[in-house]
C-alpha cells in the first residue's frame, strides 16, 4: 500500500500541520511592500531594519518547515525530493 492509499499516523498528521503552518498574510503583505520600496530605492533605515528582521523570520520558518518535511520523509521511508513533489512543495529559486 502506498502512502497515498493509507491513513496517516498521528505523527504524520502533526508534521503535516506544522509543514502547512506559515506566516500570516499581514506578514507577507508587509514583506512584499518593503521589498517593493527597496527596489524603488525608497526604503528608510527603519524599514530596512524591518525588512532584515522579516527576512530572518521567513528564513527561520522555512528552515523549520524543511526540517518537518525531512522528518515526515523519514517516517514514510521516502526521499525528501519525492515527498516534496508529493506535497507540491517546490524548491526555492535561487
Amino acid at each position: 500500500m502506498t502512502t497515498a492509499n493509507r491513513m496517516p499516523t498521528r505523527a504524520e498528521v502533526e508534521l503535516l500541520r506544522k509543514i502547512h503552518e506559515g506566516l500570516g498574510p499581514e506578514t507577507w503583505d508587509r514583506y512584499r511592500e518593503l521589498v517593493a520600496r527597496r527596489r524603488a530605492e525608497k526604503l528608510t533605515p527603519e524599514e530596512h531594519a524591518e525588512l532584515i528582521a522579516l527576512s530572518d523570520r521567513i528564513e527561520e520558518a522555512n528552515a523549520r518547515r524543511i526540517g518537518y518535511v525531512a522528518e515526515l520523509a523519514d517516517l514514510r521511508k521516502t526521499t525528501l525530493p519525492e515527498l516534496m513533489d508529493e506535497l507540491g512543495i517546490a524548491p526555492a529559486d535561487v
